[in-house]
């Protein structure tokens, strides 16, 4: 039993030996491993701090390249914001330069014509004085008659110089031959105007007062008063299409005729008159444009009885439906009156040429042809101011207006109330104007 515990305590001590061998191998490595590992803590916490400090490099740099770049680009955009500007102020430059060469070239030329006005008055001053010299010589010569201001013929037995009378007798025979072929008629027009100025009396209250709208407007004072020639249209905008544009036409032109013209005084205004929208019959003598403007002409022959025998010839040669060969006439008439007359001619109604597809060229051709004789007239010859009419707005004539914006009146579509027409309120604004018309002009 002692050799067994013997050997139990052997085996136990050896056991235990190997156990503490054991152990201590053991402790050795763990105490190898908590070492080692203290030692890759530290390498690993050195590689970190350098990681982070190559990334704040990195970041600086990173910074630094950025801060170039947007500095480089700012620079950038400043030269070439400078250099846009220089551009601009070249640009400006040549602006300027252009405009100043411009107005020199404006002021220079209206020097020069100066200059040629003051050429041209002097050398018609010249003129007139050498036909005045010339009226003189010839005066003085014992052929010369100074009455008619021409030659006497030869005093020959056998022949005889046609007396003034007969001359003028023959003139007013061919004038009346004239008249007779373009059925032309005096009493026509004066019968159109008493009907015209009876009918505003038939019309309903707000017609009346549409006509009171336009009586009453600037722009119609203006076109009677102002002294020189000049246009105007109105536009009655009647949405029935049915005003009458009749009435303040026809008490105008009355007005001028019974007003206006002195019988003691050289006759300087003349007054002529057409009732478009009364003559659009085929059957009427004066149908169409064509009649409207033989009609003028007619007018105009009886109104100013100083044109010449060359003046009916040429007449005679012209077809009397030939548009524009009435309508160079009529231009030529014009251009031969005086600059002291003044000429009213008064068209209503004229767009129901523009509303008729067999009159809608002629009519566009005539407006445009009496426009440019308002034109002409502004520098040459006598006053000659149009008046047109329409019952609603025009969408064609009213574009050959010379100033859309000063020779137009538009009268709304629905018109305040006026209270209809009456005498007094003719008086205070029309007959006004036309009032300052009757001071002669010698």
């Amino acid at each position: 039993m002692t050799a067994s515990i013997q050997r139990g305590s052997l085996t136990l001590t050896i056991g235990a030996t190997h156990i503490v061998v054991c152990i201590r191998k053991a402790s050795k490595k763990l105490f190898r491993s908590i070492f080692k590992q203290d030692t890759y803590e530290k390498e690993l916490s050195d590689l970190l701090k350098a990681v982070r400090d190559e990334a704040k490099e990195f970041e600086r740099v990173a910074q630094l390249c950025s801060y170039d770049a947007i500095m480089n680009a700012r620079k950038l955009i400043m030269d070439q914001g400078d250099e846009s500007r220089k551009h601009r102020e070249i640009v400006l430059g040549y602006f300027d330069q252009s405009r100043n060469e411009f107005q020199d070239f404006r002021d220079d030329f209206k020097l020069a014509a100066g200059g040629v006005n003051r050429e041209v008055k002097l050398i018609s001053n010249e003129v007139s004085q050498l036909r005045r010299v010339l009226a003189g010589f010839l005066s003085s010569n014992a052929r010369m008659d100074f009455k008619i201001q021409d030659v006497k013929g030869p005093m020959l037995p056998l022949r005889r110089a046609v007396s003034e009378a007969n001359l003028v007798q023959d003139y007013l025979d061919a004038k009346n031959e004239l008249l007779s072929d373009f059925d032309y008629e005096s009493s026509v027009v004066r019968n159109d105007i008493d009907a015209s100025l009876e009918a505003i009396w038939a019309l309903p209250r707000c017609d009346q007062d549409r006509a009171v709208a336009v009586m009453q407007s600037p722009k119609l004072h203006s076109w009677i008063t102002e002294p020189s020639s000049s246009a105007l249209l109105v536009n009655f905008n009647d949405p029935k299409k049915t005003a009458s544009t009749s009435f303040i036409s026809a008490k105008l032109t009355h007005s001028i005729q019974s007003d206006v013209i002195d019988p003691h005084y050289p006759r300087n205004i003349f007054a002529l008159f057409f009732l478009c929208a009364e003559h659009i019959r085929p059957d009427d003598p004066d149908y169409g444009v064509s009649g409207m403007m033989r009609n003028l002409i007619g007018q105009l022959l009886i109104a100013y009885p100083d044109f010449g025998m060359s003046v009916i010839k040429q007449i005679q040669r012209t077809g009397q439906d030939d548009i524009r060969s009435l309508c160079q006439i009529f231009h030529m008439m014009i251009a031969q009156l005086p600059p002291y007359v003044t000429v009213f001619c008064v068209l209503d109604a004229i767009t129901v040429y523009e509303q008729n597809g067999l009159l809608h060229e002629e009519g566009e051709y005539a407006v445009q042809e009496l426009m440019s004789m308002v034109q002409w007239t502004k520098d040459h010859g006598c006053d000659f101011k149009i008046l047109l009419t329409s019952a609603w707005n025009s969408h064609v004539f009213y574009k050959y207006v010379p100033d859309r914006q000063k020779d137009i009146i538009w009268i709304p579509a629905k018109v305040p109330p006026q209270g209809g027409f009456t005498r007094m309120k003719w008086d205070s604004s029309v007959a006004s104007g036309v009032g300052m018309l009757a001071a002669p002009r010698r």
